[in-house]
Formats: C-alpha cells, structure tokens, sequence
C-alpha cells in the first residue's frame, strides 16, 4: 500500500533527474559547437578583412568545406537552442 503511494512520486523524482542530464547534455553540446565555430572565426575575418575579390574568391574556394561546416554547426546550434 505504501509502495503504491511512492511510486508516483519516485516516478516524478526519475523524471526530473533524467530532464536535468538532458539540459546538462544539451548545453555542453551547444558549447561544444560554438567551440568549434570560434575555433574557426579566423576564415571568416580573413575574408571579410580582404577588400580584393580575386583573393576573397580564393579563399572562399580554400575554406569551402570549413564555410559549409559553420553553417551546418550553425543549424544544430538553432535545433538544440529551441528543444
């Protein structure tokens, strides 16, 4: 009888504990991303501080797949940021 009276409540306990692991889990993950997106700034401020178009085309073709991984990191930093 008594144990029908706990189980709600440690039910709830369970709950509570396995939402706060998930933030936990989800902003460690937000700032491991952002990590990596300010690991890699200095792409970015290389080519906006180049005024010559032929370099900036250059360097745009060089950073390519580092450009594309920002903007992926970008998007999952969004999801995570509105779950």
């Amino acid at each position: 009888e008594k144990m029908a009276l706990i189980k709600p409540e440690m039910e709830e306990v369970q709950k509570k504990q396995k939402s706060a692991v998930t933030a936990e889990e989800k902003a460690a993950a937000i700032a491991s991303k952002k990590a990596e997106l300010f690991a890699t700034d200095y792409v970015v401020i290389k080519i906006a501080e180049s005024e010559d178009p032929e370099e900036i085309a250059a360097l745009r073709e060089e950073y390519a797949a580092v450009i594309a991984h920002r903007k992926q990191l970008r998007v999952e930093i969004n999801e995570l940021e509105k779950a």
